[in-house]
């Protein structure tokens, strides 16, 4: 058993070679990543836990169980994967999604019912503050930024506003360009919290060491008209930056930056590559700025006093306007965000059940020319949440009905192979087929341009990332007949390929 090795002490040939032969496998046993996490394989049980010291240390002695071997480039990309995987799992942004939600109820309200509702000033923060959060989660990893150079951005920014000095003998350390930009945008909203004066407000700025990062401390002459940690911008953008905390201290504001764990083998730098963003965190940032802009014009135009009837009634229709975009682009988010979170991945569907209670719904969602053939009803459960499995057909299933505007069938079945431990799901339709530059595009993970009014040209490359995150596949599908996917998904407490 591959956890045994946790508990050695000292290199044995049938710990190393266990190891080894897990990570030459790693690659080809995508489907069985869940148990092998479940199971806590190779240091997976500290990552779970949130535990790196104690990675590391495991990473060390695995190293020289290991003695001399080196993975592939394959493997070594595959272990990556394995541990974002996990990590990604583990720091999922709850207060995003939350916030998102209540944002998205926001202006689905405006739109409807209220429009004046735009105007709170707590709910305009809030996207705000998810905007910033998103734009800063998308910073490029590869190159260090200096925290000097990033004080000397917001003394730029502020000027006629602040006098900023730093401290005579402040040594600023190096950051990445996600904990800089998180940094700059913290520090442009600590700006929003002091009280103006007539003349720019003193700002002074020390940055001080400690034994795992350093301190920016933040004072200033002029007083704090509301407390910076109640700002959803700063709470936002802080759980987009894990190394970053904020805290104060009378009068003081403190900015603690962690220092990130650094590799010592490559096992560790496995665990610690950057984490990927791709086509639907871009995507997900482009319509928060998009939305932030309409609901922004909308107040603007509601912020009017006209003068006349007609006036009036024009102020209204151009508000309207507005929310009716970021009505729709509430919609898109919804469903971008859904993709994009892994909580609703883990547990486990029966398939029977599932469908019966599915087709009743989906076929609500479909126009009246098009007709569901459900699937037959044979025993399966599979190791993914009813939720993320919905998501995923909900797209899918979308996707099939508007491409017949003509009317067809759109038909779901399903087989489960035990022997290989997988259940393979196909939804197809009769419409005219997927374009071979569409199945190539999402293939390699691309968004495709949308050719829809609200699309956005992501629903498909969301469905495989989040089939991809348990393990599982997907494949287009093409006959005389009919044309689409075919889903390959882990069935529940299988046994790990080759019996590990």
């Amino acid at each position: 058993m591959l956890s045994s090795v946790v508990d050695v002490n000292e290199p044995t040939p049938v710990s190393s070679v266990i190891l080894e032969s897990a990570c030459d496998v790693l690659p080809d046993v995508r489907s069985s990543w869940p148990t092998w996490r479940q199971a806590g394989w190779l240091g997976a049980r500290y990552l779970e836990s949130g535990d790196a010291g104690s990675y590391v240390d495991w990473s060390e002695l695995a190293r020289t169980v290991l003695a001399e071997y080196r993975p592939t480039d394959d493997t070594w990309r595959a272990l990556a994967d394995y541990y974002e995987l996990i990590r990604t799992s583990v720091s999922q942004r709850t207060l995003f999604h939350d916030v998102l939600a209540q944002v998205v109820a926001r202006v689905r309200h405006a739109a409807e019912t209220d429009e004046s509702a735009v105007l709170d000033d707590s709910a305009w923060q809030q996207l705000i503050g998810l905007a910033a959060a998103q734009s800063v989660r998308l910073k490029d990893p590869s190159q260090l930024v200096s925290l000097r150079a990033v004080i000397d951005d917001w003394t730029l920014l502020s000027r006629g506003r602040l006098d900023v000095s730093v401290a005579a003998g402040s040594s600023a350390p190096e950051v990445s360009p996600l904990t800089g930009a998180a940094i700059l945008r913290c520090l442009q909203e600590l700006e929003g919290c002091l009280q103006s004066a007539a003349g720019p407000s003193a700002v002074d700025i020390g940055i001080s060491a400690f034994s795992s990062g350093h301190v920016l401390v933040i004072s200033s002459t002029a007083a704090w008209t509301r407390p910076p940690l109640d700002s959803p911008v700063v709470a936002l953008v802080m759980e987009a930056a894990p190394l970053l905390t904020m805290e104060t201290n009378t009068g003081e504001v403190r900015i603690v930056i962690r220092q990130a764990l650094q590799p010592t083998n490559w096992l560790s730098a496995a665990a610690f590559a950057p984490i990927t963003t791709g086509e639907i965190d871009q995507q997900l940032a482009r319509m928060l700025h998009d939305m932030k802009n309409e609901i922004n014009a909308a107040r603007v135009a509601l912020r009017e006093v006209p003068t006349t009837r007609t006036e009036q009634l024009e102020v209204r229709l151009s508000a309207s306007k507005h929310l009716d975009q970021a009505a729709a682009l509430a919609s898109r988010l919804v469903a971008a965000d859904r993709l994009m979170s892994d909580q609703d991945l883990a547990g486990e569907t029966d398939l029977p059940s599932f469908f019966r209670s599915y087709v009743r719904d989906a076929l609500g969602t479909l126009p009246d020319n098009v007709r569901l053939l459900p699937p037959p009803t044979t025993p399966a459960l599979v190791a993914l949440g009813p939720r993320a499995l919905r998501t995923i057909l909900d797209n899918l299933i979308k996707n099939a009905g508007e491409a017949m505007p003509d009317g067809g069938d759109v038909k779901l079945d399903y087989i489960v192979d035990h022997e290989d431990g997988k259940a393979l799901i196909e939804v197809t339709d009769t419409g005219p087929g997927i374009p071979s530059h569409v199945i190539t595009e999402v293939c390699s993970g691309h968004a495709v341009p949308s050719t829809k009014k609200q699309g956005s040209g992501i629903g498909l490359v969301g469905v495989l990332r989040l089939i991809s995150r348990i393990g599982g596949s997907m494949e287009p599908v093409s006959g005389p007949l009919a044309n689409g996917w075919s889903l390959t998904i882990p069935i529940a407490n299988a046994e790990p390929v080759g019996g590990q």
